[in-house]
């Protein structure tokens, strides 16, 4: 007997593939005092000029190069491809020795791998004038297009499951044997008022073949060494920074300066520059909350082309976006945050240069 494979296991790969930055002998980046145009605490040394900024921030941040190596995005796009396709077969292959076991039969699908893609080959390009005229932040109308189907018929470029004609044969009540089985026993979510730590390892722990097999091949992947209690301290110190980094008085000395010019533009009252976007979207989930059961959905969902709220919208979205992106550029805020970022990044590796080289040592140790 054959089972649908309910449960897509997608190991975390991170969009945004960097080159790495310079690395001391232990494989931690940063700057130190013999490297040209940077300093040994992270700040920019008196003699730096702009154009050295501009070569420091186009490649990996130090932060970030370390935690490609990390997460090992620090390799080509084909070798994460080919890395992720033998993690999901592992998988597969450890869900069909489990269903056996249980008495079940289970086809390995080698469908469930995902796929690596890079940063420029996304649809939203935020920054880019012409996308921006089309889509303004790309609320109202997305660049995705609509949501694609994929027919389980094996032909090219699908997602096919190999189990799926065989569980549709199934009765209802082997049906259900069978998703135990593979997935673990249903977890009724609204019987929770808050998720827990504690409440996703017991549905962990309760997750069938697909859970087991996923704990056996991660057990000595990157988000385990970065789960474990050795690691916990500069997991959490990673966090803090990160989530704090946009708080900093340098950060908000230049949304200040983007929200004088959105004024002086015409949108007065933003304070940070994702305001812009903020509003525009929570006016939108109104809109969204006022359609709900009083729309027709015979004939299609609402668009801008046969709804006039979110023609209105979608319009303003486009001006209030061009103008967000003309501030932007007139402050240099990308520039300028990434400047900002590469140099607080520095200092953290810095202040956090054994823990790193550590955590580096366990990942490489590992393989």
């Amino acid at each position: 007997m054959k089972l649908r494979n309910k449960v897509i296991s997608l190991v975390g790969i991170s969009a945004l593939v960097l080159p790495l930055a310079a690395c001391n002998g232990n494989g931690v980046a940063g700057g130190t005092n013999s490297e040209p145009g940077t300093a040994g605490n992270g700040a920019a040394s008196s003699g730096e000029t702009a154009n050295s900024n501009a070569n420091a921030v186009a490649n990996a941040s130090p932060l970030q190069a370390i935690l490609n190596q990390v997460w090992g995005t620090d390799v080509s796009l084909e070798e994460q491809q080919r890395r992720l396709e033998e993690q999901a077969l592992q998988k597969e292959e450890l869900i069909a020795k489990c269903m056996n076991e249980a008495g079940f039969e289970y086809i390995p699908n080698p469908n469930t791998a995902g796929h690596v893609t890079a940063a420029g080959d996304s649809p939203w390009r935020p920054d880019d004038r012409d996308w921006v005229t089309q889509y303004g932040y790309g609320l109202t109308v997305s660049p995705f297009g609509e949501t694609t189907t994929y027919p389980e018929d094996g032909s090219s470029d699908t997602w096919f499951d190999p189990n799926s004609e065989f569980v549709n044969s199934l009765s209802d009540s082997e049906r259900e044997a069978y998703y135990e089985a593979l997935s673990g026993p249903p977890f009724d979510f609204g019987s929770v008022d808050v998720m827990t730590d504690e409440i996703w390892a017991q549905i962990n722990e309760n997750s069938g073949c697909a859970g087991w097999a996923r704990q056996q091949v991660d057990a000595n992947s990157p988000s385990s060494i970065m789960a474990s209690d050795e690691f916990l301290p500069i997991r959490n110190a990673i966090d803090e920074f990160q989530s704090n980094l946009e708080n900093r008085p340098e950060f908000a000395e230049l949304d200040h300066k983007w929200a004088e010019c959105m004024a002086d533009a015409g949108h007065p009252g933003l304070n940070r520059n994702w305001d812009a976007r903020g509003q525009i979207s929570t006016e939108l989930e109104s809109i969204w909350a006022n359609i709900g059961a009083n729309w027709d959905w015979d004939q299609g969902a609402p668009t801008p082309a046969n709804y006039p709220a979110l023609a209105e919208i979608a319009n303003r979205e486009v001006e209030t976006a061009l103008t967000d992106l003309g501030c932007r550029e007139s402050v240099h805020l990308r520039s300028r945050q990434a400047e900002l970022t590469y140099a607080a990044e520095q200092q953290f590796v810095a202040d956090h240069r054994a823990e790193l080289a550590a955590l580096l040592s366990a990942i490489e140790q590992r393989g």
